[in-house]
């Protein structure tokens, strides 16, 4: 259908819906005679004539039958017409799963079973069901797209609705076959089989065959694909063409496994009858893909002309219409075509177009896996939510129940209380005050009986557990009292002292086997304990029984009396540290290493490029040819660019970032004194901010490229004027004038004489234009171009850029 055809169409569509609801009241008006009954029957007729009319024509104006959903639920709601606003809730569902928004999608539709299921009707949820478990599949939540399906399936079973009873079917099959269940995929489409053979409709019977040679396709048995594929042509050969039929795509299924199978003459004639299906049924994305495959079929069968014909024709449309998988498609077989015929700059040419698209397809992909993510997880909290408000609910009617109950146990208690009280109230008078002291002494003697017995069990339990820790474990546990003498060490002191418990208290102190060179670091830090009133940790060189030394880590704990704030004592736990000090050592020294051989690799590398740079400056010395020489001095300031880099990181004490103020000045100033024009005044304006080398190198090297083309053109026959570098953050105020995703600002400008009027920032002519456009993609930056008050390149990158 043609854009003007498509044009008149929604413009018909919309001014009949704006008629009908303009005549409404005026017809109502008029028949005055008429109960209030036959008015709102009229319009109940209207509403479900428009919208059956939206349902029917959903996949040839989208906005036809959203206007039109809208209207009808407005409408109905004023009447109170409850199944017409269930209708249009199911048609605005099918608006929004037309656009992929599946939660939008999915909350209509449940409203519209809502309100379905309030006025009792049940017939109409089925299809209903089914949309929602097709949702859920690709949603790839299976076991809810499973109960959304089967549901469908009972309702429609429960009223004999075979076409949704197939249709549910077929879509039970392909959950099955997304979760890997092939012999349940396989029983659904055959169930499905058995109710076309009773109720024919070759449509859904195409599709089921479609289906099934789809699983076996799957599988690898292309036998059986086959049979079932043409199964699906011979069902689709007596049908008009309707949006779902698939006659082009079980074309193109045969081509491929006959490539496959390397029969290049039959995927060729399969790829030819989906390319004239699909053209004759003005299916346009479907139609070029057939064009760029029977491009392929061609380069298979080494025919090139007509090869490149098909490959080129597909892709022109593919890049018209920006179908970016089409075009990585079409780009990569120009690539092959171009590499057979050993073409190699149109081969580069068309290899970089298909990185591109290659780029734009994982773009999208990614976008649409997020945007599935998302659905999932929104999802997710919702459901969620529902559980948590039907749990709350549930507590909430509990609570009502154990209330009520309370209550009239409550009730009936104080009744049988108060007759209880009355009767028996003489017969206990004198005796109740000495029962009740009687009663409170017994309490009090046996909670305090209780309690004894309690905090007896916790200080046995207690004591247990402290001895079970202290001789078993494998670090030493001492207490230290006041004077620093020892109160307390645990039997693991053998196996770190190599001194047994009797040994270690024979000492006066146990700083006797303590390093001397640590005394000052432990008494600095033993006093800060005291002052601090907190634990503390100590790390030392001690001496075992043997002589030898090994390193301790010591945690302490200091013990205060609550009442006069002194310290009582000590509580400290040793560990043997030895192992790990090594290992520190060792990674202190290969760090150290690894960063003086980073800096000989960048020193090298700066050395390297000043060669380089002398090897040039000698070729273009020797060199009568002017052009040659300009080139040479264009890549002379590339790879200073480069040099400039080493350079600074070699320099720089932080090897791994880089200050791209220091770095971007040193390049501007380098390449103003090579220039050394006086007239011309350079400003640059750096924000100080650091980088790694990856991203610090696309800056300098579009900087080079922009500032020596300023001084090349800007200025001819010896004018004056000025050159602005600047790179900066971008401001709050700024973004809301760009996207939001960007946030750095690169920009290059001069009050020269611009640019000339043939300039077009699509086709660049020069090597340096054709750089600066390159590191821009790699950056994913945006490149605005000015060149009437002189020349302006501003670069703006996201955040993902650098």
């Amino acid at each position: 259908m043609s854009r003007l055809k498509v044009k008149t169409w929604h413009f018909l569509n919309h001014s009949i819906i704006g008629i009908l609801f303009l005549l409404l009241p005026i017809h109502c008006q008029k028949k005055n005679s008429n109960s209030p009954f036959e008015k709102k029957q009229s319009i109940i007729q209207k509403i479900d004539s428009l919208n059956n009319k939206a349902f029917s024509n959903h996949l040839l104006s989208r906005e036809y039958l959203y206007n039109t959903s809208v209207h009808t639920i407005e409408i109905s709601h004023k009447i109170q017409y409850i199944q017409g606003e269930a209708d249009g809730y199911a048609n605005l569902g099918i608006y929004f799963l037309g656009s992929n928004n599946y939660i939008k999608a999915l909350e209509y539709f449940y409203l519209s079973i809502k309100k379905f299921n309030s006025v009792n009707i049940l017939s109409k949820q089925s299809i209903i069901y089914i949309r929602i478990g097709d949702i859920y599949t690709t949603l790839q939540r299976f076991d809810n797209a499973t109960f959304s399906l089967n549901k469908g399936y009972q309702i429609a079973f429960q009223y004999k609705d075979t076409t949704n009873i197939e249709e549910a079917l077929i879509l039970l099959g392909q959950n099955a076959a997304e979760q890997g269940q092939y012999k349940n995929a396989i029983n659904f489409y055959n169930k499905s089989l058995t109710y076309l053979r009773i109720s024919p409709k070759p449509e859904l019977l195409s599709k089921t065959y479609k289906a099934v040679g789809d699983l076996y396709l799957s599988k690898l048995d292309y036998d059986s694909a086959t049979q079932y594929y043409f199964k699906a042509i011979d069902a689709n050969k007596n049908i008009k063409f309707t949006y779902s039929s698939n006659s082009g795509a079980v074309y193109t299924l045969l081509a491929h496994i006959a490539q496959q199978r390397e029969d290049f003459e039959d995927a060729l004639h399969y790829n030819r009858l989906a390319l004239s299906w699909r053209k004759s049924n003005k299916l346009e994305t479907h139609y070029i893909s057939s064009l760029i495959n029977v491009g392929n079929s061609f380069l298979d069968l080494k025919n090139y002309d007509s090869a490149l014909y098909y490959l080129k024709t597909g892709l022109d449309l593919a890049s018209k219409t920006q179908i970016y998988h089409l075009c990585e498609y079409g780009n990569k077989k120009l690539y092959d075509y171009y590499s057979k015929q050993n073409d190699q700059n149109a081969a580069l040419r068309y290899f970089i177009l298909y990185s591109t698209a290659k780029d734009s397809v994982v773009a999208e992909k990614n976008r649409n896996n997020i945007t599935l993510f998302e659905t999932n997880r929104i999802l997710s909290e919702t459901e969620e939510k529902n559980a948590i408000l039907s749990k709350e609910n549930d507590i909430q009617r509990l609570k009502l129940k154990i209330k009520n109950f309370q209550n009239i146990v409550l009730f009936i208690t104080l009744i049988l209380t108060s007759v209880i009280c009355i009767i028996f109230y003489r017969l206990f008078f004198k005796n109740k005050k000495s029962k009740l002291k009687l009663i409170r002494i017994n309490n009090k003697l046996d909670q305090e009986i209780e309690y004894r017995k309690v905090f007896e069990n916790q200080l046995q339990e207690s004591e247990s557990l402290h001895k079970f820790l202290t001789d078993n474990s494998k670090d030493v546990i001492t207490r230290i009292d006041c004077s620093k003498g020892l109160r307390y060490i645990s039997p693991s002191c053998m196996d770190l002292y190599g001194f047994n418990q009797v040994e270690m208290h024979n000492k006066l102190k146990l700083s006797e086997e303590i390093n001397p060179d640590y005394y000052p670091e432990l008494n600095h830090k033993s006093d800060q304990l005291t002052q601090i009133k907190a634990p503390a940790k100590f790390t030392f060189r001690t001496k075992r029984k043997d002589g030898t030394y090994f390193w301790v880590e010591s945690h302490v704990n200091p013990i205060f009396d609550s009442m006069t704030n002194q310290l009582m004592e000590l509580i400290s736990v040793h560990r043997d540290v030895s192992d790990r000090m090594d290992q520190e050592d060792s990674l202190m020294e290969n760090a150290g290493q690894k960063e003086l051989l980073i800096r000989e690799i960048h020193h090298r590398t700066k050395n390297n490029f000043a060669t380089l740079i002398s090897l040039m400056n000698l070729q273009a010395e020797q060199t009568p040819n002017d052009e040659l020489i300009a080139i040479l001095t264009d890549l002379r300031f590339r790879v200073r660019t480069m040099s400039i880099l080493h350079e600074q990181l070699y320099r720089s004490k932080n090897i791994l970032n880089l200050s791209l103020e220091g770095y971007l000045c040193n390049l501007s100033n380098v390449i103003v004194q090579a220039y050394n024009i006086k007239g011309i005044h350079v400003h640059v304006s750096i924000e100080d901010c650091y980088f790694e080398i990856e991203s610090a190198l696309p800056l300098g090297l579009i900087i080079n490229e922009l500032l020596t083309n300023s001084f090349k053109y800007a200025f001819p026959d010896g004018k004056n004027g000025n050159i602005w570098v600047e790179f900066r953050t971008l401001k709050s105020k700024e973004k809301l004038a760009y996207r939001k995703e960007f946030v750095w600002i690169l920009r290059v400008k001069d009050d020269g004489v611009g640019l000339p009027a043939t300039f077009d920032i699509k086709n660049f002519s020069s090597l340096g234009l054709q750089i600066i456009s390159i590191l821009n993609k790699n950056l994913h930056g945006e490149l605005i171009v000015e060149g009437t008050h002189g020349a302006s390149f501003t670069i703006l990158i996201p955040k993902q850029g650098l």
